[in-house]
């Protein structure tokens, strides 16, 4: 019956994604049985097969009519002209950014880029915490441990100089304001 064509649908799409997971659970193996690659690696490169198929199952919206996506944007114009000024996305933490881009939007992808010891790190992390006060945070890096990423937030949160800090100069007032910064962070 034409009726029940959403649920096959569903039972095709459910049963391609098992399909897929079959396949990459063999690539793994593969992966690991080769002894090319060290565990890290090895999991690096697991993980990125496994979020291929995630990728495909939760991104992957399938084709949206133009005239939905007119009606739902017609209404978001509509709030704009209503609200005008108003950010469409999360604080950045830096007011002039959020005027030129109105704020980190929801479903878009952005990038800072520059040369090694420019500030993207401080930069990120500033964001970070813009963001922590509005949404759920995570920080993925490859470059610095979870130890430094505290550090650098505790510094920035208790206004207090980086290199006092990493020197051990840290006075009573400087200390009181770090632990303030951590329960802050921490909440």
């Amino acid at each position: 019956s034409v009726d029940n064509v959403g649920a096959y649908a569903k039972r095709v799409a459910d049963l391609a994604t098992l399909r897929r997971l079959q396949l990459v659970a063999r690539q793994i193996e593969e992966l690991v049985a080769g002894g090319q690659m060290d565990a890290g690696q090895a999991m690096d490169a697991s993980s990125a097969l496994l979020y291929g198929v995630i990728d495909g199952v939760v991104g992957g919206k399938g084709w949206v009519p133009l005239a939905d996506t007119l009606h739902r944007q017609l209404e978001e114009i509509r709030a704009r002209v209503e609200n005008p000024g108003t950010l469409r996305g999360f604080r950045t933490g830096l007011a002039d950014l959020d005027k030129k881009i109105a704020g980190f939007e929801r479903g878009r992808f952005y990038v800072v880029a520059g040369r090694p010891g420019m500030g993207k790190s401080a930069l990120m992390q500033v964001f970070a915490r813009a963001a922590a006060t509005q949404c759920a945070v995570g920080i993925i890096t490859l470059e610095m441990p979870d130890s430094e990423i505290a550090e650098r937030a505790l510094v920035q949160e208790a206004r207090v100089n980086a290199s006092a800090v990493r020197d051990g100069q840290v006075d009573e007032d400087q200390w009181r304001r770090l632990v303030e910064a951590g329960n802050t962070l921490a909440d």
